[in-house]
């Protein structure tokens, strides 16, 4: 997870976080929600396997 506060100039980085188990779950305590415009948050992922990995994926900001 990624949150910011500058409107996206910059980023604080919440993990990575390894996940074992095929219906495994991960979470993190959050970052507070704020109505500052400036704050945002998104989810990044990448899948790997024995066989391949996945680049990064990450969500929209929201």
């Amino acid at each position: 997870m990624d949150v910011t506060n500058d409107n996206k100039a910059s980023w604080i980085q919440c993990g990575p976080f390894t996940l074992g188990s095929a219906n495994g779950r991960i979470t993190t305590p959050a970052y507070p929600t704020s109505s500052s415009s400036s704050r945002a948050f998104r989810v990044c992922a990448q899948l790997t396997s024995a066989v391949r990995d996945s680049g990064i994926t990450c969500t929209p900001w929201w």
